[in-house]
């Protein structure tokens, strides 16, 4: 029998030193170790999390720093990539400023309310997300407080 391998757990966010274009940053969540950038990356059983300190500061200095994140496990099967586009058309679009909301919400032009899904509810977690080069994050069975949106 085959040993299975374990999944990388990883948190990313926004690499804001990039001007020209979206970059996602990846570290290895136990080790914090810097592992790659990337222009697009999926995750599966994803957390979204902000934290509140660093969202005070920011709010306070008037300066970004990175206090907001996603974290889960990095995908890698080839099987699951065709799918990205499914997730960008058919999944809820999560968005996070925070001059504005204290945690990632449901994106307030997404088209998702006409599934059951409304603008500007919380989000705290996802079976799968998609985060790509424009800067859209995308995810499925997507849960805010009160259990799945």
């Amino acid at each position: 029998m085959a040993k299975q391998e374990k999944e990388l757990k990883v948190k990313v966010f926004r690499n804001l030193h990039f001007k020209d274009r979206v970059v996602w940053s990846v570290q290895d969540y136990s080790t914090r170790r810097l592992l790659f950038h990337t222009p697009n990356i999926m995750l599966r059983k994803a957390e979204f999390r902000v934290s509140e300190k660093g969202r005070e500061r920011v709010r306070r200095e008037g300066r970004k720093t990175i206090h907001a994140f996603v974290i889960g496990e990095l995908v890698v099967d080839p099987y699951w990539f065709p799918h990205y586009k499914e997730l960008e058309d058919q999944g809820v679009r999560i968005t996070y400023n925070p001059y504005k909301y204290e945690t990632f919400v449901t994106h307030p032009e997404s088209a998702t309310h006409r599934a059951g899904v409304q603008p500007l509810e919380a989000v705290y977690s996802a079976d799968m997300v998609w985060m790509n080069d424009r800067g859209g994050v995308h995810g499925a069975a997507v849960r805010g407080e009160a259990g799945r949106l």
